[in-house]
């Protein structure tokens, strides 16, 4: 049997569809019959599954596509965290050509996000699909806690990698007493939410979780949620990235009096050296004792700063931190607790920006700036911004 050319068939149906002859004959045609006519629409739509299989066909011939599957697998991976982890843009991928579909199918990584959110057209039918989809590989959830997740996680704990939960107060009270050990968790961030139903009240940490229950926990983020005492925030050592935060539209008695003092903060800093990020948010008690000098602090693998409180409590971090010139940082120094902002306390703020700022090749000094931005009242800023 000869050899088949397909790019030679295809350039002759190309050149048979544009033949004038045939578009001006279409007005001829005796269209009067059913018949006639049903038999040219299933022409018709037999020349569209063409179509879409010589697409197909484009697809899998592209540059892209003959690469090994262990590649075409890491491309894919990049492009859903791009396009959003937790959510299903990325799911056209697997449309493109059978290859793609089959080597995305056969990817357990890219299955293992899975969230509640709506745009996540989340249900329980999807959530299992997708478990199974992820052939045992380590599960990123986040999830506003109800029943379902709560038996979700108890069901999958040993499998949890990165835990996002979103809850009222109510929410948190049993959540965690289901579950005894997260062994594979390493990111763990919450987020307590109020609203008229659910007012606001104090929400703990649970202390297991920093007594041993998720030995691999390094990145940690805590939004209007507290541990216990000191001391348990303290037991949070060699995590790469801390973030607590605390809401100021979500202003409760409780809350205020449980934050961390300034020498809290300093001393659970000093517990992760290797800290690659490094947030604080409104997240310091405010009180004039704590504004002392303590040892000094080095971050060298620091990435992010971003710190958003008083201007003295501010000036005070900056003080005892060290970390390299090349850190981005963001500053929002709010008036001073105990009167008006004074320009005094700017200097003071800015003697320690321009510290971290000041960067030395040899005998020539450079000035690299990131993002810094002082902030005095609720319309007005100072601002230092480079890149």
């Amino acid at each position: 049997m000869m050899p088949v050319d397909i790019s030679n068939q295809l350039d002759h149906l190309a050149k048979i569809l544009r033949e004038p002859m045939i578009m001006e004959s279409m007005p001829r045609l005796q269209l009067s019959r059913t018949s006639e006519r049903e038999r040219i629409r299933k022409a018709i739509d037999s020349g569209i599954d063409i179509l879409a299989d010589l697409k197909s066909y484009r697809n899998a011939i592209a540059s892209i596509s003959f690469l090994p599957d262990e590649l075409l697998t890491d491309i894919f991976y990049k492009v859903m965290i791009s396009e959003g982890a937790w959510y299903t843009r990325w799911c056209r991928l697997i449309l493109v050509c059978r290859r793609w579909h089959r080597v995305a199918m056969n990817n357990g990584k890219l299955w293992s996000w899975i969230s509640d959110d709506d745009s996540f057209e989340y249900n329980g039918e999807r959530v299992e699909v997708w478990q199974t989809r992820s052939r045992g590989y380590p599960l990123s959830f986040k999830f506003s806690i109800d029943q379902y997740s709560s038996n979700l996680l108890a069901q999958n704990a040993h499998r949890v990698r990165l835990l996002a939960l979103v809850g009222h107060t109510n929410d948190f009270a049993d959540f965690f007493s289901r579950i005894p050990n997260f062994p594979m968790l390493e990111n763990l961030r919450f987020s307590l939410r109020s609203s008229d139903e659910h007012p606001v009240t104090l929400v703990n940490v649970p202390s297991s979780l920093v007594e041993g229950r998720a030995p691999r926990l390094r990145r940690i983020c805590l939004e209007n949620v507290v541990f216990k005492s000191p001391e348990e925030l303290q037991l949070l050592a060699n995590v790469t990235h801390l973030e607590l935060i605390k809401s100021l539209d979500h202003d409760h008695r409780d809350l205020e009096t449980a934050l961390p003092s300034l020498k809290d903060i300093h001393d659970t800093i000093q517990q992760s050296p290797a800290l690659q990020t490094l947030i604080i948010r409104h997240y310091v008690s405010i009180d004039i004792r704590d504004i002392q000098s303590f040892p000094t602090i080095s971050l060298p693998d620091l990435g992010l700063l971003d710190l958003n409180m008083d201007i003295q409590i501010m000036t005070a971090i900056l003080q005892f931190l060290t970390f390299p010139h090349t850190t981005h940082t963001s500053y929002i120094a709010h008036p001073r607790f105990d009167g008006p902002l004074y320009i005094r306390d700017i200097k003071s703020l800015i003697i320690h920006v321009r510290r971290h700022l000041q960067h030395h090749q040899g005998n020539r000094p450079e000035i690299k700036l990131s993002s810094s931005w002082l902030t005095y009242d609720n319309n007005q800023k100072y601002g230092i911004s480079a890149y």
